[in-house]
């Protein structure tokens, strides 16, 4: 409720999404790019939405350049991935 919706994104080339079951991933890759939602949130919330992602056990917050809105956090997955995990569309549930 306390986050406001901007809208579509999509990250400069250099990222893939990795299916990890119940979850999605994303890490930085040779190419691909990932296509998702941004949000804009209050900073008071950072602290909740780490211990949701497992920050930084799990995944890592970092900048990422985005196309046409500059640059936003993400959380990038830390752990192992496999070829046949990567979604080669760059997308996670989204229509």
């Amino acid at each position: 409720a306390e986050a406001r919706r901007i809208g579509p994104a999509r990250t400069v080339d250099g990222f893939a999404l990795f299916d990890l079951g119940e979850f999605p991933g994303m890490q930085r890759a040779a190419q691909g790019t990932v296509y998702g939602e941004i949000y804009e949130i209050p900073a008071e919330l950072l602290p909740t939405l780490d211990a949701y992602e497992d920050y930084p056990t799990l995944f890592s917050r970092e900048a990422i350049g985005l196309l046409d809105q500059g640059q936003a956090l993400a959380y990038l997955f830390r752990g192992t991935t496999t070829p046949a995990e990567r979604l080669g569309d760059g997308r996670w549930g989204l229509a």
